[in-house]
């Protein structure tokens, strides 16, 4: 929960810089596989709920 959580914020500042990629690191991954694989997931299927937003936000 908390990994998506922060995949969601990750996703959402990089927007705001216009970034192409997004690092984490630090303990709070450090060798947990299942916290690495939640985020992941969690940017891919942000990543693109927000390109779909920006383009629904563009033609209008």
């Amino acid at each position: 929960m908390i990994s998506n959580s922060i995949g969601q914020i990750a996703v959402l500042y990089a927007s705001t810089l216009n970034a192409n990629r997004i690092y984490f690191g630090g303990y709070f991954i450090r060798n947990h596989p299942i916290v690495m694989r939640t985020m992941t997931f969690a940017v891919n299927f942000w990543s693109v709920r927000a390109l779909m937003l920006l383009n629904l936000l563009c033609r209008n």
